[in-house]
């Protein structure tokens, strides 16, 4: 959840079920998530027939978790790059500016 936003509360459903959380990110991230969801939980029945759904809720977090994590490893390093890119650049501004001081 997003800070001081207000939470609103969503209802998706996957596999014939209905679930209901609250949510800031709105309608559309809503959306998308159920759309994710179903696409996975489409895939995994294509792979493995007969499974109940509580075997794909673990692969789905599981699933869910691994792209998390990816996208938090690729955000620290580009933010990394962008501090090293950066850091030289204002260093050379300071000197330039306090040099004129």
């Amino acid at each position: 959840m997003k800070g001081s936003e207000e939470a609103n509360s969503y209802t998706i459903d996957i596999n014939k079920k209905k679930y209901t959380f609250y949510c800031t990110d709105g309608e559309q991230h809503v959306l998308k998530l159920q759309k994710k969801l179903t696409e996975i939980i489409d895939t995994l029945a294509v792979q493995e027939p007969g499974h109940i759904l509580s075997n794909y809720a673990m692969k789905i977090a599981l699933l869910l978790a691994d792209e998390i994590v990816r996208e938090e490893t690729c955000r620290l390093k580009q933010e990394k790059e962008v501090d090293e890119t950066i850091r030289p650049m204002i260093y050379e501004l300071d000197t330039v500016l306090g040099g004129e001081s």
